[in-house]
């Protein structure tokens, strides 16, 4: 009988190793591939990323021009309103002498802070518009921006989802 138990255990002994060596052949193939998808995942994380790094760029410049729009406009509304006051002070106001008095001087200033004061109503009155102007141009980017962050996150959530079923089959 223990003769018969060795002849039996080499064929069996045979086919445990030859299933052993099957079953690291397939856990092998699928760490492989386990390894592979993780490295694509990893690739597309970093695609996104840059993406958005080019997305934030993009909206950093954006602002920037916005606001660099929102200061010429200002210096624009502030020159014509101030070149066409002046020349209508100067059509109106008596100009200034030098040649008089301290006291010629101190009597003449009054009187042209008078011509100044609906100059600067006017440059404040212009503030307000150029922050409106500017508002609305913010308004009317914010739905673009809006719909390329949407975007964006529509696309990352899948992948999220993949990073997390891959956690769940790995633990």
């Amino acid at each position: 009988m223990a003769g018969e138990r060795t002849e039996a255990s080499p064929p069996d002994l045979e086919g445990a190793f030859a299933k052993q060596q099957e079953t690291l052949r397939s856990h092998s193939f699928q760490l492989v591939r386990l390894q592979n998808q993780i490295q694509q995942l990893q690739n597309k994380h970093l695609q996104d990323v840059e993406e958005k790094a080019d997305m934030m760029a993009e909206i950093h410049r954006s602002r920037s021009e916005i606001a660099y729009l929102k200061g010429r406009l200002a210096c624009l509304a502030v020159e014509f309103y101030s070149t066409s006051t002046c020349a209508a002070t100067n059509h109106h106001a008596p100009s200034r002498s030098f040649n008089g008095s301290a006291t010629d001087y101190a009597q003449k200033e009054p009187t042209e802070e008078k011509t100044d004061r609906p100059c600067m109503a006017t440059v404040e009155a212009l503030r307000a518009a150029v922050e409106q102007m500017a508002d609305r141009l913010l308004s009317e980017q914010r739905p673009f921006l809006m719909r390329v962050l949407q975007d964006f996150a529509s696309e990352l959530d899948p992948l999220l989802l993949q990073l997390g079923n891959g956690e769940n089959k790995a633990g």
